[in-house]
């Protein structure tokens, strides 16, 4: 258990938002005695230094001397020098300015990495045929045990969000950001009218591996076998053979920052961050995987084959090799003209929408001034999408 002591109204709603949606008890406490009496059942205590109601250092002396061992993590102004030296000899384990604090909280709360996921399951009789209307993949040739990427639209041809779309006996299951849980369902609601369909949602953590599991088969992308009570989903979107697990009895297999530095260098965009409502599902290098360019109508169809048939994407995400450190969100140009942003960053390579003159590999830019090189999509290499309906089936949904 976490226990916090934070007055602060913001800093304990982004701590209680990141909680849940990672899944981790976090306990806040009002008054520093029972932050005392209550250490020794804790395994992190985050105080708020600059909480004079709390008498941080007295506070932090009396934990030391009732749990020597819990980890202390305290957080001040960065101007506080004199608190913070104060609050290292007293006995905390670790200080942090507030920005700094609020930029590491997800690993701070969770250093072992849950993944949390959200969920949309859809049930009733007509629940394939109203989802294929709805979503950019082709979902009517899967069977039980086949899964696929698909994208919701408006009638603009926007994204209204993105998914993985799982096919069980009795169920669709929709696997998405948490914070798409709300929005979407909300959209789907929109179109639910006459028919037999049912929805409803979840957050829950996975467990992602990425190494062969013993005894599991070698799968299409995004297919699945239930095994033991829990869905083993196959995942390459690091670049290696791996699964998603749920429910999810262990951590993932690796941290955050390494699941994030092994997610830009293979490309894979992730929602909120190098896509959202505002890009076209191509425009994100979505469509090797998650856009049937020959199924019937579904809701923004018109717009996006008008693209593929005329013309393409005004913009794309495209992999950028680095030839030095840049930040999220910097310019990306060429001969001083601005044609894109960076949207995720690692060690050496970038995330980036640019102008559709400036996808083709190779092409030189830089980036706050330091070069690089486009690249393609290293996924894309490998991407699979379910088969489409012969033509001669294909109509009106």
């Amino acid at each position: 258990m976490i226990l916090a002591a934070v007055p602060d109204l913001l800093f304990r709603s982004r701590i209680g938002e990141v909680a849940r949606l990672r899944g981790i008890e976090v306990r806040f406490v009002r008054d520093p005695e029972t932050l005392a009496n209550e250490a020794a059942s804790a395994t992190l205590l985050l105080l708020d230094l600059d909480a004079e109601a709390l008498r941080p250092v007295e506070t932090i002396a009396e934990v030391r001397k009732r749990a020597p061992e819990v980890r202390i993590l305290g957080f001040l102004s960065h101007v506080n020098r004199e608190l913070r030296e104060r609050a290292v000899q007293a006995g905390c384990s670790e200080t942090q300015s507030r920005g700094e604090f609020t930029r590491q909280l997800p690993e701070i709360l969770a250093p072992s990495f849950v993944r949390v996921r959200g969920f949309i399951e859809v049930c009733g009789r007509d629940r394939v045929k109203w989802l294929q209307g709805l979503v950019t993949a082709e979902l009517t040739t899967l069977v039980p045990g086949g899964g696929c990427l698909a994208a919701a639209c408006s009638r603009q041809g926007k994204m209204v969000g993105v998914m993985v779309v799982r096919v069980f006996e009795d169920r669709l299951l929709l696997e998405i950001e948490p914070e798409l849980v709300a929005p979407l369902r909300a959209h789907f609601e929109r179109f639910l009218i006459m028919e037999d369909v049912a929805l409803s949602d979840r957050i829950q953590p996975v467990r992602e591996v990425f190494a062969s599991q013993g005894g599991l088969p070698r799968l299409p992308w995004f297919h699945f076998v239930e095994r033991d009570g829990a869905v083993h989903s196959a995942n390459r979107s690091l670049g290696s053979e791996g699964w998603t697990i749920f429910p999810a009895t262990a951590s993932s297999t690796l941290s955050e920052a390494e699941y994030e530095s092994r997610r830009i260098a293979n490309g894979w965009p992730r929602w909120g961050v190098d896509m959202g409502t505002d890009e076209l599902p191509m425009e994100a290098g979505l469509d090797p995987a998650a856009i049937s360019y020959s199924k019937g109508c579904y809701l923004g169809q018109e717009v996006i084959l008008r693209v593929k048939t005329y013309s393409e994407p005004p913009k794309r995400l495209v992999l950028l090799a680095l030839e030095g450190k840049v930040e999220r969100g910097a310019s990306v140009t060429v001969a001083g003209e601005a044609i894109g942003n960076v949207t995720s960053v690692a060690e050496s390579v970038a995330l980036a929408t640019v102008r559709k003159q400036y996808r083709s590999p190779g092409t030189r830019v830089e980036v706050a001034g330091i070069p690089a090189t486009v690249r393609e999509l290293p996924w894309h290499a490998y991407a699979e999408r379910p088969p489409d309906k012969p033509q001669a089936e294909t109509g009106r949904i």
